[in-house]
């Protein structure tokens, strides 16, 4: 499927009969306006060559030190197949990270993104608004603000 996306996203006339998602002749339109980039999640050794061979990789709910050793491992892929370590983004989800170094530490083992639900670090699994947001609010105050 991977591969069938960008192919799709051309505007050119495309047909598909491999094992999965056959599909007759057509052309998709409209056409994106600019690349689309494809990021790929999974913490498996193949899942990780897979995301090496596209633009990016998600993490699952992982610690910082597990995070950083997929990064290692779908750089060293990327360097294997040719292709820059620097041009792939990372999106993670650590569930040991709750301060400013902690962000920077996964920072310099090659996140980009970060995926998180704030309020959980303050209030817990809760579904009160005003929780959400006071978390929200602090997040930015204690974490965000402090990482520019």
């Amino acid at each position: 499927m991977l591969e069938i996306l960008p192919r799709l996203w051309s505007g050119e006339w495309v047909e598909h009969r491999g094992r999965f998602y056959p599909f007759p002749r057509l052309r998709m339109n409209p056409v994106p306006s600019r690349r689309i980039p494809i990021w790929v999640g999974g913490i498996s050794d193949p899942a990780l060559r897979r995301a090496a061979r596209h633009d990016g990789w998600l993490s699952d709910l992982q610690t910082s030190e597990e995070i950083a050793a997929c990064v290692a491992k779908a750089r060293r892929f990327r360097a294997e197949i040719g292709k820059d370590a620097d041009s792939f983004e990372v999106m993670a989800s650590a569930s040991d990270a709750f301060s400013v170094d902690h962000y920077r530490r996964l920072a310099d083992a090659g996140v980009t993104h970060v995926l998180t639900m704030p309020w959980v670090l303050y209030s817990g699994l809760t579904g009160d608004l005003g929780q959400k947001r006071d978390g929200i609010r602090r997040f930015a105050d204690e974490v965000i603000a402090k990482m520019r």
